[in-house]
Formats: C-alpha cells, sequence, structure tokens
C-alpha cells in the first residue's frame, strides 16, 4: 500500500434506489486510522454532443429536479442492460431524446463527474453523420431540442447556463477538433 492509498476494510449496504446504490465503507488510512466513507455506485453511461451538417450543436433542455431548474445538456443515459455497449448506449440515447443518430462517434473522454464519493463511468463522444428518426422519449422526459452555434454554447458556459460537466467537457473539446486533436 503506498502512503496515498486507503484499503477497505469492511462494506455495509445502506440503500438500494432505481439508479443508485449506497453503501457505507470502512477504511484503513496510511496513517493507521480509520474512517467511515459513504460511497454511491450509479449506472454507467454516455453522452453525446451531436454536431449537424450546418455545424450547429444540438442540445437538450430539460427540468432537473435536484438543481430545481431547466438544465441544457447533451444526450446522455444509462446503460439499460449488462453488456450493452458505450456507443449503442449513445446512438440510443441521441435518438430518443434528440430525434437525430449519429452515424459516426469520436470517443472524447471516459469521465466520472464525483469521483469523491461517487463511481460512475460516462463516456462522451461527439456524434456527426446524423440521420433523422423519430423522438421516443421517456415517460418521465420532458424534453426541448435546442441547436446552438459552438460560440453561443461557449457563451451559455461563461455566463452560467451550462453547468453540466460532461456538457462544458464536450463543449470545449469539439473546439480543438479544428485543431485536429481528437482525429
Amino acid at each position: 500500500m503506498s502512503n496515498l492509498e486507503f484499503k477497505r476494510l469492511d462494506r455495509s449496504l445502506k440503500y438500494t434506489g432505481n439508479r443508485i446504490t449506497v453503501y457505507e465503507d470502512v477504511y484503513l488510512l496510511p496513517d493507521g486510522k480509520k474512517i467511515n466513507y459513504d460511497y454511491v455506485k450509479n449506472k454507467d453511461g454516455s453522452a453525446v454532443l451531436l454536431v449537424d451538417e450546418e455545424g450547429k450543436l444540438i442540445f437538450v433542455k430539460q427540468y432537473r429536479p435536484v438543481p430545481g431548474r431547466v438544465c441544457l445538456e447533451i444526450p446522455a443515459g444509462s446503460l439499460e442492460f449488462e453488456g450493452e455497449d458505450f456507443e449503442a448506449c449513445a446512438r440510443r440515447e441521441a435518438g430518443e431524446e434528440t430525434g437525430y443518430v449519429p452515424s459516426e462517434l469520436t470517443f472524447l473522454a471516459e469521465v466520472n463527474p464525483i469521483p469523491g464519493f461517487v463511481e460512475e463511468r460516462t463516456r462522451v463522444y461527439i456524434g456527426t453523420g446524423l440521420k433523422k428518426t423519430e423522438r421516443m422519449l421517456d415517460a418521465e422526459e420532458f424534453i426541448d431540442v435546442v441547436k446552438l452555434t459552438p460560440g453561443e454554447a461557449r457563451a451559455l458556459v461563461a455566463d452560467g447556463s451550462i453547468v453540466d460537466c460532461k456538457t462544458i467537457i464536450s463543449i470545449f473539446a469539439y473546439g480543438f477538433d479544428s485543431k485536429n486533436v481528437l482525429k
């Protein structure tokens, strides 16, 4: 064990919900002390910044109960079954939420939005070569589709209107694409 690593001694299940599982772990610290540590396991998923033939970025606008506000985000969702491919998930969510399915996906990053206590992998992609399809929203989804130029999207990040980390990552990573960073 390095001088930075914790050693898990015990794990207790505290709660199981529709999307998350909450545990309380007991860890041994490098200095020999023990601590209790809350741990949340969320479903893994995918997210995709869609880019249409005119270079516009496609977002979803929906109410999010936790922050208590309408948020502008890229389409995203959880893997729906054991073994579902991340790219298939990205295409499915894009089609369901926006009515556009990308024929091309460029991998950007795998992110964990809160690594301090949440285990969740989200693979983020850029989606191009869009094909129109029928939207198929989940029963609890009420979503508007919004198209913005890259400059408009960056301005909404700068003024605090866009706060979702995977969306911010995708907007700024897409800006580097003109320099072939993603190729």
